[in-house]
């Protein structure tokens, strides 16, 4: 064993040497004594090896005692089978042991990275660089597709490499400015994964953020997230993923410059929706291939009128199949575009904006099978509000290493008091803070609740967890007057890591 994987790293490429485990097993444990045919029978109990630049290493369990055995007799082992290969396969390859062995299983703690999709731990990143068109109204857009890798749509037809960098470009996009444009507002989705992975977005030209995450793919399921981003002159961003081969879509769905009024005016987060018990719906399932039109204006903080689109975090859970969420102006016709992809087991979170209809509705189409879902608001546009200020991204929490926060998991009921002011580049007249929020190794499902240090904890979610699995939304959450906001824990432990990619002042 030593011998060959000697050979095996004498081949290896170096930029691999990070990204590859070993571990032994066999379908059996072995008896302490030999057979007739001079090996050892089946037993319950042996020695395996895990090993790798991110195992922890150390001994795991205990010895079997030798003692007392008969020439049959089975040592006691202390470990169960199926938790050595559930850690391997929520620690190491993604997660979804529960799904795979169909039970739960107990984390060993192998590794020293985080599971599935890893958020790089990397140093404090320094602040921000601002985006040199200073501050900027934001004009929604019909969400259109500008990127699709399986099709070959401004990318080449195949799957992004481990390491690889591509330019996106937004100009020729239908409304469009074909000079002005500050920032891009992009739905991102990564889809056919063959492993964990993460994307960092940030502008072409501008700071290179180092080891930060916009989005934290895994082979689990598709994953798809909202992102603002700045661009340069020429409309352009860059998207960086880091490991794994994966197919990626990203869709616009608006953009910020210098000529656009819109502003946007943050709310306490509030409820519109929740098929569960029928508000703002009838009790019941979304189905698929079908429409609903909520109505947004008149609502949780948003005014009768003047409102031209609506920040709405959206969650689907109890899902019957893979699908996506497209929302959209009920003036419109529905777009070849997603705002959210939903799986089943899984209880997912994204963050969108959307026009409004002159009838002050917005229509959420789900595309197959049937699920629940939840709708909070965090803000609208319109004449008047805040504008926006985009900047590379920059991180401002991470409880790992104890940036923004103590050194410590959050526990269940806990809640991160989060200093955003004067940090990662963001003023002291911030109104609103936009960054990318990411749970890491939740033990549990759960969720997390953002909102502004002086209101009281609204019963909405910014993002929704499964256990062992690493997710990120983008979170658009109204400031505190003492510049912070508050970050609460509903269940179970987690680490939670935030990018901030912006403001609005």
């Amino acid at each position: 064993l030593d011998a060959a994987i000697r050979r095996f790293y004498e081949v290896l490429d170096p930029a691999w040497s990070t990204r590859v485990t070993f571990m032994t097993f066999s379908e059996f444990g072995r008896t302490s004594q030999a057979n007739d045919g001079a090996g050892s029978d089946h037993g319950t109990a042996a020695p395996h090896f895990v090993f790798g630049s991110n195992v922890k290493g150390g001994l795991y369990g205990e010895r079997p005692t030798l003692s007392g055995l008969g020439r049959w007799g089975r040592m006691a082992h202390h470990v169960d089978f199926r938790d050595y290969y559930g850690s391997v396969i929520d620690g190491w390859l993604g997660g979804g042991s529960a799904e795979i062995l169909n039970r739960t299983t107990q984390d060993l703690g192998l590794f020293a990275s985080a599971p599935g999709g890893t958020v790089p731990d990397g140093p404090t990143n320094p602040p921000g660089t601002p985006v040199p068109l200073g501050v900027t109204g934001y004009s929604p857009l019909v969400p259109y597709r500008i990127v699709d890798t399986r099709e070959g749509l401004g990318a080449a037809q195949r799957k992004l490499r481990p390491g690889e960098s591509i330019v996106v470009k937004t100009t020729g996009v239908p409304g469009l400015p074909a000079t002005g444009v500050a920032s891009v507002v992009v739905n991102v989705t990564a889809t056919q994964a063959t492993g964990g992975t993460f994307f960092t977005i940030y502008p072409r030209g501008g700071t290179d953020p180092g080891a930060v995450s916009s989005l934290n793919p895994t082979s689990i399921r598709d994953c798809s997230n909202y992102v603002v981003t700045a661009v340069n002159a020429a409309g352009e961003f860059v998207l960086y993923n880091n490991s794994s081969y994966t197919h990626c879509v990203i869709d616009i769905a608006g953009y910020g410059s210098t000529s656009a009024t819109g502003g946007l005016t943050s709310l306490v987060p509030d409820r519109l929706l929740d098929s569960r018990i029928g508000l703002g719906m009838p009790t019941g399932f979304l189905r698929g291939d079908t429409s609903i039109d909520l109505q947004v204006t008149g609502r949780g903080g948003v005014p009768a009128s003047g409102v031209d689109s609506v920040v709405v975090n959206v969650t689907t859970t109890g899902a019957s199949s893979g699908g996506y969420v497209t929302a959209h102006s009920t003036d419109e016709a529905r777009p070849g575009s997603s705002n959210a992809n939903y799986a089943p087991g899984h209880i997912i979170s994204n963050l969108m904006t959307c026009k409004v209809g002159s009838d002050g509705k917005i229509r959420i189409y789900t595309s197959s099978g049937h699920l629940d879902m939840v709708v909070d608001v965090v803000g609208f546009y319109g004449d008047g509000g805040a504008r926006l200020q985009v900047a590379s991204p920059s991180r401002i929490l991470d409880t790992r290493n104890g940036n923004g926060a103590p050194k410590q998991r959050v526990g269940p009921g806990q809640t991160v008091d989060l200093q955003v002011r004067g940090r990662g580049g963001v003023p002291s007249n911030a109104s609103a803070v936009v960054m990318n929020l990411t749970a890491v190794g939740p033990t549990i499902t759960s969720f997390i609740t953002a909102y502004p240090s002086d209101a009281t904890k609204p019963f909405t979610s910014a993002i929704n967890m499964v256990a062992n699995e690493t997710l990120a939304n983008l979170l658009i959450s109204k400031v505190g007057a003492d510049g912070k906001i508050k970050l609460f824990n509903n269940l179970g432990e987690v680490d939670l890591v935030a990018d901030v990619t912006g403001w609005y002042v």
